[in-house]
């Protein structure tokens, strides 16, 4: 049986590959952060500019293109998202 993921979980995965391709330079790329959250472009691109609009994901625009940095209204609901995620998991359950 398959498990779709749902809203929530896709934008912590992306949050999460953002945290987690923050190189030397400071912001993750678009590429990285698709392969990372295993997301097609049209609906990152989309989950991108709501995370962007609500404050978790902060643009950062370079000479080679446009990259994410993740926040601290982003990190928050990230520590509180991996919380959960552990509750759930205590009890058997999963999110």
């Amino acid at each position: 049986m398959s498990v779709y993921r749902n809203r929530v979980r896709l934008y912590a995965d992306i949050l999460r590959a953002v945290r987690d391709g923050c190189g030397e330079e400071g912001f993750a790329r678009v590429s990285f952060i698709m392969r990372r959250s295993n997301t097609s472009y049209g609906k990152l691109s989309e989950m991108l500019d709501e995370l962007a609009r609500s404050s978790m994901l902060e643009v950062v625009e370079s000479d080679d293109g446009k990259g994410y940095r993740l926040t601290d209204v982003g990190m928050k609901f990230l520590e509180e998202y991996e919380r959960l995620e552990r509750f759930a998991k205590a009890y058997g359950l999963r999110l």
